[in-house]
Formats: structure tokens, sequence, C-alpha cells
């Protein structure tokens, strides 16, 4: 059992109460007045007001120890002494209570009521007086006894030993009350046994207030309780953290100090923390680290943690980003949209410009062609020459059957049609009963003439009676020539190209169509190199035909002869040459005249006049 020295009993009642003071021991009324502060003596006032002290004391009066403090174990006793004091110019009677105690909510020492009945401690304690009356500006010490029951659980318990004092006070409308005032002194008494400090925290919440800041920053107010779980006083100390999400920095404060919580006792508390930045979901963590408020526990410290998580999300902050954010964007987009719509512009001016180019480009080519066509169109027929073997062409004709007999009629189909200007055709044939300068076997026509395909040209009628219509007519043998001649119907002595075919026969009355006659360089007349009878000819044989049985040739011979000289004929050395007229200066005048128009036409914008386009 822990008890302390008593102090002399003081003689004065002005000593008793600057003692009470010193020793912090003397609890004032709330209506009381020191007689101290009246020394000519009591008054009107002072008579209706009270103030008692009461502190500790031993037999012969009070001392400093404080408070109550004990050690006793089950079935034990412990005497002791508590001393009132009377500050006033006249007696007081009170009442003495023995009581248990608890902490409050915010951490306080509760006594409990005066007219509940005490369970604990306050149960435990015997007065030997509990009423008296105490003369005016006196000290009494009343003894008292503590006895502990055998089956008391060990740890602190804590009580107090009240002085109450009832008194009549007048009510604000009219009438009166009895108020019951009262001034203690506590009682801590530890059974010794299994002790367990414990401390829990519950009820841990965080409000926090910046969400219409917009800078995104409030105060957290930070509320929780603490209870004592455990059978001995205990106080506490440790911090609050704010922890962010993904890392971010958190913040740290001081929690408040946990002092002298009674077993069992509750204490609710609460902090802000100020100026927190809010990141949306957030956590609050208490740590408490907790020591016996007995010193000689102090190896019994524990710690206590607790985590809680909270919102705190900055609305008005994240619309004014937000806000930004589409302003920023929606000005993005639209400078974007500005921009290709720009581009797009430009593309299309850029593509309307390669257009116009390119229409003005093709125009150009077209109006070259064109000119250039219509000169050739007009400029031709005075310029230019006939379609003879020095031009190059290609002529080529066949005959329409492979064979055929010498009374049916046959045609000639040619490669190309007749150069311009000529417009119709004659046809002649050269061979064995013909005249040299050629038999007409196809009449001056243009219905079949051509200037741009091949055409058709059928033979007046059959070789029988194309033979049969001639001066000296004799038998079909041997090899037959047509030569078809482009002419101008006014001009049939003027050829401006020949296509030339050619025929056999291989019996009186029975013929074959030899190969076409081609020629890069004009149409020519193809030489037989054998008789009428397939025998070939001789080096030394004119016209390389056959000599007769006299050395002499041959009427076939001389039929050879004369068609080889026909031929000769053909390829220029005795036919009647082709006269060139000269070129037309009324078409080149008119060619002129074209290409100036056509000049005019293509270049019109560069050139001023009437005929300048916008």
């Amino acid at each position: 059992m822990r008890r302390h020295r008593a102090a002399p009993r003081l003689t004065s009642a002005l000593a008793v109460l600057a003692a009470g003071l010193l020793a912090g021991s003397l609890l004032a009324l709330p209506t009381a007045a020191h007689a101290a502060d009246d020394p000519s003596g009591p008054d009107t006032k002072a008579k209706n007001s009270a103030t008692v002290g009461i502190r500790t004391a031993n037999a012969k009066g009070g001392d400093d120890r404080g408070v109550f403090d004990y050690e006793v174990l089950p079935r034990g006793v412990v005497q002791d002494w508590i001393a009132i004091s009377n500050f006033r110019y006249q007696p007081i009677t009170i009442r003495l209570l023995a009581k248990d105690a608890s902490s409050t909510p915010n951490a306080g020492f509760d006594i409990q009521a005066s007219a509940d009945e005490a369970e604990d401690v306050g149960s435990w304690i015997s007065l030997k007086k509990n009423k008296l009356t105490l003369p005016a500006r006196t000290e009494v010490v009343v003894p008292f006894q503590l006895g502990v029951p055998h089956d008391a659980t060990p740890g602190d318990h804590s009580g107090a030993i009240v002085v109450s004092l009832l008194a009549k006070e007048p009510k604000p409308d009219g009438g009166s009350i009895v108020v019951d005032h009262r001034v203690g002194m506590r009682i801590h008494l530890r059974v010794p046994g299994d002790l367990k400090p414990a401390l829990k925290v519950e009820d841990l919440k965080v409000d926090w207030n910046g969400a219409g800041s917009p800078l995104g920053r409030g105060d957290a107010t930070v509320t929780y309780t603490v209870r004592n779980t455990g059978n001995v006083r205990m106080n506490a100390s440790g911090g609050i953290e704010l922890t962010r999400i993904l890392g971010l920095p958190g913040v740290d404060a001081t929690a408040p100090p946990v002092e002298d919580l009674l077993p069992g006792g509750v204490a609710q508390y609460r902090s802000v923390v100020k100026n927190v930045f809010g990141t949306g979901p957030m956590k609050a963590e208490i740590a408490l680290h907790g020591v016996p408020v007995d010193a000689a526990l102090k190896e019994k410290a524990i710690d206590v943690t607790t985590t809680e998580g909270f919102a705190a999300w900055p609305w008005l902050l994240i619309a004014i980003v937000v806000a930004v954010l589409l302003l920023a964007g929606g000005g993005g987009y639209y400078e974007r949209r500005r921009r290709q719509a720009r581009a797009a512009e430009q593309a299309g001016l850029l593509a309307a410009e390669e257009r116009d180019r390119a229409s003005a480009k093709h125009r150009m080519l077209v109006r070259g062609a064109l000119l250039a066509g219509v000169l050739g169109a007009l400029l031709s027929p005075g310029l230019g020459v006939p379609a003879t073997a020095a031009n190059g062409d290609e002529w080529k004709a066949t005959i329409s059957k492979k064979q055929g007999i010498a009374l049916e009629p046959f045609d000639i189909e040619t490669s190309g049609g007749c150069p311009l200007p000529a417009t119709s055709m004659i046809g002649y044939g050269y061979g064995r009963g013909f005249p040299k300068e050629g038999a007409i076997v196809v009449s001056n026509t243009d219905g079949a003439v051509t200037n741009e395909t091949g055409f058709t040209a059928a033979l007046g009628d059959s070789m029988k009676n194309l033979m049969a219509a001639q001066p000296d007519p004799r038998g079909l043998a041997g090899e037959y020539r047509f030569v078809i001649r482009c002419i101008k119907a006014e001009f049939p002595d003027k050829s401006y190209g020949e296509y030339v075919a050619a025929i056999k026969f291989d019996k009186p009355d029975h013929w074959v169509a030899l190969p076409p006659l081609t020629n890069k360089k004009g149409p020519v007349v193809q030489i037989p190199t054998t008789g009428p009878n397939g025998e070939p000819k001789t080096k030394n044989q004119p016209g390389g035909g056959t000599a007769g049985p006299d050395g002499n040739p041959s009427d076939d011979a001389q039929a050879q002869g004369s068609a080889a000289d026909r031929a000769g004929d053909l390829l220029g050395t005795d036919a009647p040459a082709a006269t060139d007229d000269g070129p037309s200066w009324v078409l080149m005048a008119a060619g002129i005249v074209v290409l100036i128009g056509s000049l005019a036409l293509a270049f019109g914008r560069r050139i001023p006049g009437p005929w300048r386009r916008s």
C-alpha cells in the first residue's frame, strides 16, 4: 500500500486556505466566495454564499498528497483521513459521500451522481461521519476505512469522497430550486494480480470539407473513440496519417493525447488537419502508443493502430479542370478542323488548278491534233503525191477464190482503201490474149471504193467472156495479172495507187489463185517463172518463154513475152507515166486560213482582239 506522509495542521483559516491553494486540492463551488477576499468580515452576500475545501489528511490534519492512491490485496483494509474546510463566516451543514468514478467522453474524471448507489470502490469505503456541521472558517478531519472484498478483480479501481452541499437558489420565473453543490477527492485503488494494459480505437471517421474549393483543398476533421479495454489506467500519444492513392505523399498530424483513461472508460477525440489536398479515395490511420499511468508498468506499453477510408473529391476543382480541358480540347478540335478545312480548301484549289492545267493541256493537244488533222485533210489533196511504190505503203490484193473455172467471174479484194483524192477505181488485165496496154476488166466506178478500209473490185465478166471480147482472142493459158488502179473519175489516167493480183490457168478451163503480191514499196508485178504447163523458163528465152520445134519462140512463148512486156509496163518501163498536176494553191490558201484560225482558237487568251476569252 502506498501512503503519503501527513503535513502539520494549520492553525489559522488563512493558512489553511493558502496551503490548499498551493497543494491544488482546494475545490471551490460555483457559488462560493473565499473569506480571505473579505478581511473586514462577512457581509450579506458572504452569508448567502458557501465555499468548501477538501483535501487528503492524516489524523492531525490536511497533507499534500493531492489524491488517495492505494494498492491493496483482496480482503485488505486501509485506514485514512480526509480534511473538510469551511471558508465561510457562518456554519454550514454538508454531506460526505463515497462514489465510483469513470472517464467522461471528453476524457474527464466523472464522479457518480449523489443519488446513484456505488458498486465498485465507492461501495468499499466506510466514512465515520456522513453528515456534519462545520463551524465558520474551520477545518474538520474525518476518518474513513477502505476494505477490498475477496472477489475484487485485479487492476485499477477509481472513485471519490464527495462533499455535497444542498442550497436553495431562486428560479428566474420565481420560486426556488435545490441545487447540489459538490466537490470531491479522487481515490485510485489497485488490486494486485494480472495487469493487462489495452486500448482500442473505434468509430474512426473523417469529414473533408474541400469539395467546394476551387483549389481542391480543405480541412479534414478526424473523429474517433478510444476505449480502455484493459484493467489499468492508461495514457497514450500518437499521430494521424492521411494517405492518398497511387503512392502520392500523405499528410501527417499529431493525435490529441490520451490522459488517465480509466479501465472501461471511453473517450472521444477530434482533430482537424488543415489544408489537405483531396485526391478522391483516401485513408486515415490512427496510431497510438499506450503507456500505463503507473510508471512502474512502463514495460507494458502497447501500440494500437486502426485505419479507415474516406472520400475527398475536389468536385469544384474537377469541374474547373474538366471545363478547361473541354475548352482546350474544343479549341484544339476547332483549330484542327479549321486547319483541315484550310488544307482541304488549299488542296481543292491546287486540284482545281491542276485540273485547269490538265484541261488546258488537253485542249491544246486536242486543238493541235485538230489543227494537224484539218491541215492534213485540206493540204493533202494539193500537196500530196500519188500512193505509188515510192511512198512506202504496203499494198496487197487477193483473189476472192482459191481456184475457179473460166466461165465463172471472181472478185479482187484489196488490203486497204484508195488514198485521197482518189474516189474511183478502174481495173486492167494483162496476159495471153489481152492487149499489151491491158484489157479493161473493171470499169471506171466509185461504187465500192473507200479511202479508209479495203474494198472489193468485181470483174465485169468471166475470163472466157472477157477473152472472147478481145480483138485477138486466144485460149486461156498461163498467168494473168489484174491491176486495180485508184483514180479520180474525171482523170482515169492519173493513178494514186495500184493493187495487183494474179491467177494461173493450169488447164484451159481451170485456174488457181496465186499468192498475194505484197511489197512495202508499193504495188509490184509478179513475173512468172514457169510456162503455161508448169515447165521452167530458160534465161535465153525472151520473156522467159519456151522455144518451138524450129528454135523460134512458140505462140505460148510469144504470149508469155507479151505478158512480160505488159508486166514491165506495170513496173513503169513502157506504160505511160502518170502526170502530177502539182499542188492546189486554193487548198493551200484554205489550209493557211484554217491554221491561223486554229492558232487564234488555241492561243486566244494571249492574242488581243474581240476573240479574246476571259
